[in-house]
């Protein structure tokens, strides 16, 4: 059995206004800070996973750090955030009468973004990234494993969705909160 735990980043300013802030390499707003320290305190993350994978952006960084101090961890560039291209940066107040972006959220969040990707596309990246660092897991010969990932909120949808079914938006999870899942190696499946 593999447990895998994914961590939201802490809140960035763009979080805070409600930005699409997916490509735009943010650090953590003081507020988001303030957050992840006291969760920790009140110990709500796994103390001692055996493999700390992380997005390669400033957020999950410094997230990161704040929960496991200098532990090593290792970068996978493919779970990166949606790339929000001419929506990036914005929010719905700067967006509401833009037609591209109507029609994208009419699409239910699917549809291409110029300059930026498809919800298709993401996924694809982001679970090719997944069954990259998976392989290496699913050869491990522990019976136990727990892998922690620092990554986004649209990451952490993506592997759910693409694991679980269902859909892509029930697996949204607020900065700071974490979701796991659990592999069992010899039915080969995922459960929440």
């Amino acid at each position: 059995m593999i447990e895998l735990t994914m961590i939201r980043h802490g809140r960035t300013p763009g979080n805070e206004e409600k930005r699409y802030i997916g490509a735009t390499d943010q650090p953590l707003a003081q507020t988001g800070i303030e957050a992840i320290e006291q969760k920790v305190k009140e110990g709500l993350y796994p103390k001692k996973p055996d493999r700390i994978i992380v997005s390669p952006l400033k957020r999950c960084i410094q997230t990161t750090k704040l929960i496991y101090g200098e532990r090593k961890f290792e970068i996978i560039d493919a779970l990166k955030e949606m790339n929000f291209g001419i929506f990036e940066g914005k929010n719905f107040e700067d967006l509401k009468d833009d037609a591209e972006y109507k029609a994208w959220v009419d699409s239910n969040c699917t549809l291409p973004i110029r300059e930026g990707e498809s919800m298709a596309e993401f996924t694809d990246r982001v679970m090719q990234g997944f069954y990259e660092m998976m392989s290496f897991e699913k050869n491990i010969k522990h019976i136990s494993r727990h892998v922690v990932m620092v990554v986004h909120g649209g990451t952490i949808m993506a592997i759910c969705h693409s694991l679980l079914g269902g859909e892509y938006f029930s697996y949204y999870v607020e900065n700071g909160e974490t979701v796991t899942l659990y592999y069992d190696r010899e039915s080969d499946s995922w459960r929440k």
